[in-house]
């Protein structure tokens, strides 16, 4: 179990890693709302395409806004490592009233469940944004927030390659196959790519806490990243561009997600990363 201590420079940048002190916006690029999850029955299921479907390597991305207080619930949630045989990945977490951040995240081979145990981050709040990134090179799993890597996180899950059970999807901000858990808040630019950013990359998209356009080379490379727009598997806007009840999925792969929740999915206009 491991604890970090946020500072204010970490918390949004102070110009290290090669990061420029301003913020890169591309041209044309806005970010003007996020999507608000109730944390009873809310989430997002964008299913099972391939380019989502990573087998060596993965980050999942995300900016959360806790609204309640809660433990281990579901960013993305692909499959359920407790029934057997077990696939797909997650990750989860939230804010307690002890002011940590808990952060889960973990994968099945197929077998057995690969997953890091508890990792809290110190001086977090309800009410606030962080960028949050879980990485897995095939080998060794890392964790992020703010495109900070979370101290004292040592990898114990093992390694091995993703595998993925028949029938499973993925769900953003729920847990479609349990069913039990919610994330209780906003959640903003939810992304999946198929090989592990390292964290130059991260630093380049957390981009001092703006977010950016995930298909342009330029959010990547903005500080010393390397250019991994070409493995983009999925980037949901969560609110801008949405359709209805479909929030397209922006890195042209197809993998559109389904608004679901009863009543439907609130849009939040003002609530955004910044």
């Amino acid at each position: 179990m491991a604890t970090t201590i946020f500072t204010p420079s970490m918390l949004r940048g102070a110009g290290t890693r090669g990061v420029p002190e301003i913020p890169v916006t591309s041209a044309g690029f806005t970010n003007t709302y996020s999507m608000a999850f109730d944390g009873i029955d809310d989430r997002i299921n964008v299913g099972s395409g391939s380019s989502i479907s990573p087998t060596d390597e993965i980050t999942l991305s995300c900016w959360i806004n806790a609204q309640s207080l809660a433990f281990y619930d579901p960013f993305f949630y692909y499959g359920w490592p407790g029934t057997s045989p077990k696939g797909g990945y997650w990750l989860s977490g939230g804010v307690w009233s002890n002011g940590w951040l808990y952060l889960k995240f973990g994968f099945g081979d197929g077998v057995d469940k690969h997953q890091q145990g508890s990792h809290q981050v110190s001086g977090a709040s309800l009410n606030t944004w962080y960028h949050i990134v879980a990485t897995y090179d095939g080998a060794d799993a890392n964790m992020y927030v703010d495109a900070n890597r979370v101290n004292g996180f040592s990898w114990g899950g093992g390694s091995g390659s993703i595998s993925y059970r028949a029938g499973d999807t993925l769900d953003i901000a729920g847990n479609q196959t349990d069913g039990n858990f919610f994330f209780p808040g906003f959640l903003d630019e939810a992304a999946v790519w198929d090989v592990a950013l390292d964290v130059d990359t991260i630093t380049s998209i957390y981009n001092q806490g703006t977010p950016n356009d995930l298909t342009l080379a330029a959010s990547y490379t903005s500080g010393s990243g390397v250019d991994k727009s070409g493995n983009l598997g999925g980037w949901w806007r969560m609110g801008d561009k949405i359709s209805g009840a479909t929030i397209p999925d922006q890195s042209g792969n197809g993998n559109d997600g389904t608004n679901t929740g009863s009543p439907p999915l609130a849009v939040i206009t003002g609530s955004i990363p910044s």
